[in-house]
């Protein structure tokens, strides 16, 4: 009986390591396929990729560790259609920028990758931006005004409160002395006063803008026709 009982405790042991072995051998199948042809070695990949619109541009700002083995980076877009080989300098703030010219008005998927001085090719890095251009700024409209006032010999502008990508408004008028001059008022602003305006002359204004309050460049609104202060 005692033979019997240390026969089955052998079989089982044994079968045991069987299982063992073929499920271990079934987890390094992918392994061995994957680095059959060497090594895959990667250039550092960018950190903090952002994107920052402007008019037909964009900027690009990223982050690399000092010790990063990358010697030169390409962005790609429109499916891989369109790349441009980017510098790797250094800013100031210790990032590095690079401004895409001559981007048509539309919304682009940005592919960033670094290559390191053997050309191998770092991760992916991704994400998704604009460029505005002429038709976002035909769409733009002018901060409405409450009120034109004439107070103690000074030209007063009531406004209502301003759009969030609205940053300020702009006032041209004809001063006493016979200039034209340009007066400008933030967004947060809800009064523009003018000391030395002309009544007899007329006035226009046009609204500025800052898409999303991060675009690189500002858009102004179209100047509005001449408004007829006199009677005021």
């Amino acid at each position: 009986m005692k033979n019997y009982n240390n026969n089955n405790i052998i079989y089982t042991v044994l079968t045991l390591m069987c299982i063992l072995f073929m499920g271990c051998s079934k987890m390094e199948d992918p392994v061995a396929d994957y680095i059959k042809d060497g090594e895959i070695i990667y250039s550092t990949r960018v950190d903090s990729l952002k994107a920052f619109p402007g008019n037909k541009r964009i900027k690009l700002s990223w982050l690399l560790p000092a010790n990063h083995s990358a010697v030169k980076a390409i962005v790609y877009w429109n499916n891989k259609a369109m790349s441009r080989e980017l510098p790797l300098v250094k800013t100031s703030s210790n990032n590095y920028e690079y401004i895409l010219d001559n981007m048509p008005e539309a919304s682009y998927l940005i592919n960033l990758y670094t290559y390191d001085k053997n050309g191998n090719q770092s991760v992916k890095s991704e994400l998704s931006t604009v460029a505005y251009g002429d038709n976002y700024r035909q769409g733009l409209l002018n901060r409405i005004y409450i009120k034109m006032s004439k107070v103690s010999g000074a030209f007063v502008i009531n406004w209502s409160l301003a759009e969030k990508s609205q940053i300020a408004v702009e006032v041209e008028y004809t001063t006493t002395s016979g200039s034209k001059v340009i007066s400008t008022t933030l967004a947060a602003e809800n009064t523009t006063t003018i000391n030395n305006a002309d009544f007899t002359k007329p006035i226009r204004y046009r609204t500025i803008y800052n898409p999303d309050l991060k675009s690189i460049d500002n858009f102004p609104s179209d100047w509005t026709l001449n408004v007829d202060i006199s009677k005021l």
